[in-house]
């Protein structure tokens, strides 16, 4: 099922598996997103919930159980139920079933909603504990852009722009993805630019803390791009498939970090996760606007 919002400026299609955006087109038909090619990259925006990344041994602990947990967690490969569908605004929801909870032992609702508002797509994220207890989870976006935009440009051609300027640090990650507890300086050029190159992804993703939480993606030939503002997110992940020329990159915020290297985790314990308290719930958004 995929369901269409549109507002005169931007049309956007979003699949009820994952309420993962497909399709993200300005009004001169220019498309954003990039197109789930299944020989390079099969996905477009997966929503990372209830864990970002992967953890040792694809599992954590919980309260004394050994639980399992795929990578980027479970609801990217979710079936949604409809909530909402208006002309500019669509919500989703997905709630706690037999299949989540054999690896997340949680009551919870998890809600995601698309607004078109201008040339901008604010994406909100709600999720609601029912049960009695704290709930630890990790969330974050995924969004593929396709770059170049347009004809005759090339993936250099593009850059990435902090609103501010800024001095980030590098999240150290292992051979296996996971942690690493060494976090190094990751100097940008001028302090606010990082430039692009498929060369940037030879070791998997690029994962910053301590950057400023707004940013575009930006063409120095054509002046096309996105900006993103991710305002409670204290994480960014830059990625494409590595080792590729894949037309895309991925600029994901976050609210927590994968596992570390040969820990199992405990849930209760791992510090960077997001806690919705018993009886409450946890909102954040994300914003795209394109140009």
């Amino acid at each position: 099922m995929e369901y269409v919002i549109q507002n005169g400026s931007l049309t956007l299609k979003v699949a009820a598996r994952g309420a993962e955006m497909r399709s993200l087109v300005s009004r001169d038909g220019v498309e954003y997103l990039w197109q789930a090619d299944p020989a390079i990259w099969p996905e477009t925006s997966p929503v990372l919930f209830p864990f970002i990344g992967r953890l040792m041994d694809g599992r954590y602990r919980y309260l004394g159980k050994e639980l399992p947990m795929p990578k980027h967690g479970f609801a990217s490969s979710s079936e949604f139920s409809l909530v909402s569908h208006e002309g500019n605004a669509l919500t989703l929801v997905l709630r706690a079933n037999e299949t989540t909870r054999a690896s997340f032992p949680f009551d919870f609702s998890f809600f995601v909603t698309f607004r078109l508002e201008g040339e901008t797509l604010t994406t909100t994220y709600r999720v609601e504990n029912h049960g009695s207890e704290r709930m630890p989870f990790g969330l974050g976006a995924h969004p593929g852009f396709r770059v170049p935009l347009l004809e005759g440009e090339d993936f250099e051609d593009y850059r990435v722009e902090f609103a501010v300027p800024a001095k980030p640090d590098r999240v150290g990650f292992t051979e296996n993805i996971l942690l690493s507890g060494e976090d190094l300086p990751y100097p940008l050029k001028d302090d606010c630019i990082l430039p692009l190159s498929h060369s940037l992804f030879e070791k998997d993703a690029v994962i910053l803390k301590n950057v400023p939480r707004a940013l575009r993606l930006v063409s120095e030939r054509s002046g096309r791009g996105v900006a993103l503002s991710y305002p409670k997110m204290p994480y960014l992940g830059i990625w494409h498939w590595p080792n590729t020329t894949a037309e895309y990159v991925c600029l994901e915020p976050w609210h927590s970090l994968p596992g570390r290297q040969d820990i199992h985790e405990e849930f209760t314990a791992k510090s960077d996760l997001v806690i919705a308290e018993a009886g409450g719930f946890f909102e954040t958004h994300y914003t795209i606007t394109v140009f």
